[in-house]
C-alpha cells in the first residue's frame, strides 16, 4: 500500500513539473496608440480564462501555454494576440482597432478584433446573439449586468457571489461604475459564483440594478438584482 501511495505520489508531481513547464511567462503591455497607458483593460487567456487588469504602467505577465491566446477586452472590442516565442506582447488601440505595437507606437501589424454590437446595459431583452459569433470561443468581458449567458440563457449569479462572507450589503447605495457580464462558453465554472435561477430574455420583463458588488477584486461586477418575469402572454 505504501509502494502504490508513493507510485501515485511520484507520477502526481511529475504531471504537475511536466504540465509547469509548458507554460510561458509572456510580458503584454496595452497602450493607446500615443503610447498611454490603458490599465483599464481586461486580460485573459484562451488557457486560464479568469480575467486580471494590467498595472499602472498597462502590462501584465500571465503564464501561457504554447499557441495559447490573449484576449485584451476593451468596452465591446475584444481583441484577439496568439502567443509566440516572444516573451513580450505590446499591444496599440485605437478605436475598434488593436495593433501589435513597437516602441510604444503601433505598427501595420493589426489584430483580430471581435466587436459586439451596441446594446442598453439595463435591458437584457437587448444582449447580443452569442451564437452569431462563432469566433468567441473561450472568454469574454463586457459591461452589462452580472448575469451568466449559456446557450441564449440568462443565468442569475446569486446575490453573495464575490462577496466578502462578512460583508453587508447596504441599500440604497449608488454603484460606482457600469455592472459587468460575464460570459463563459461551456459548463459554469465553480469561482464564477452560484446559479440561483434560470431566466430566457424572452421572459424577461424588467432588470433593475439595485447595488453593484466588487468581484474577483474588480469594481463595477456581480450585484443585487430585482427582476420582474411577463405573465403568460403578457
Amino acid at each position: 500500500m505504501k509502494k502504490q501511495a508513493l507510485l501515485c505520489f511520484v507520477l502526481l508531481s511529475v504531471g504537475f513539473l511536466v504540465a509547469a513547464a509548458q507554460t510561458q511567462p509572456v510580458k503584454i503591455t496595452v497602450t493607446n496608440t500615443k503610447g498611454k497607458p490603458l490599465n483599464k483593460a481586461l486580460i485573459s487567456l484562451k488557457s486560464a480564462p479568469h480575467y486580471r487588469t494590467p498595472g499602472k504602467d498597462g502590462s501584465l505577465t500571465v503564464q501561457a501555454l504554447p499557441n495559447d491566446t490573449i484576449f485584451v477586452t476593451l468596452d465591446r472590442y475584444i481583441g484577439s494576440i496568439p502567443v509566440d516565442a516572444s516573451s513580450d506582447v505590446a499591444v496599440a488601440v485605437a478605436k475598434g482597432q488593436m495593433f501589435k505595437a513597437e516602441n510604444g507606437k503601433p505598427t501595420s501589424t493589426a489584430y483580430t478584433v471581435l466587436t459586439l454590437p451596441p446594446f442598453n446595459q439595463y435591458d437584457l431583452t437587448t444582449m447580443p446573439n452569442l451564437h452569431a459569433y462563432p469566433d468567441l470561443k473561450s472568454f469574454v468581458t463586457v459591461r452589462y449586468p452580472a448575469v451568466r449567458i449559456k446557450d441564449g440563457e440568462a443565468y442569475l449569479l446569486s446575490s453573495s457571489a464575490g462577496r466578502p462572507s462578512s460583508g453587508t450589503l447596504a441599500t440604497g447605495e449608488q454603484q460606482s461604475s457600469p455592472p459587468m457580464l460575464i460570459v463563459v462558453d461551456g459548463s459554469p465554472r465553480q469561482n464564477f459564483g452560484t446559479v440561483n435561477d434560470v431566466v430566457r430574455p424572452s421572459e424577461l420583463k424588467s432588470l433593475v440594478i439595485k447595488k453593484a458588488d466588487a468581484m474577483y477584486g474588480m469594481r463595477g461586477a456581480g450585484g443585487i438584482m430585482e427582476i420582474t418575469l411577463k405573465k403568460g402572454g403578457e
